[in-house]
């Protein structure tokens, strides 16, 4: 992922690459970017709670969770 690619709410992994073993494989959602075009750091919460900063080029897009289409058969509200 690039660091323009990496947008505000946007899903993402860390990469099977990243060099802290603990971290790969986790998924959160991204809150921020900082920095500028020579360096960016991504601010991702992550799905248990906490904050991680990464590198682009540690993450990558997943797709959300899919909306559960069936509640609209009982006249429910997609969960968001």
């Amino acid at each position: 992922m690039t660091s323009e690619q990496a947008l505000p709410g946007m899903r993402v992994r860390v990469m099977d690459h990243y060099r802290v073993e603990e971290g790969r494989g986790l998924m959160g959602t991204v809150v921020d970017r900082y920095g500028g075009e020579e360096h960016t750091d991504v601010d991702v919460r992550l799905d248990a709670g906490e904050y991680g900063l990464f590198w682009p080029g540690d993450l990558e897009e997943i797709s959300p969770p899919q909306e559960a289409w069936w509640r609209f058969l009982f006249g429910g509200e997609a969960a968001g």
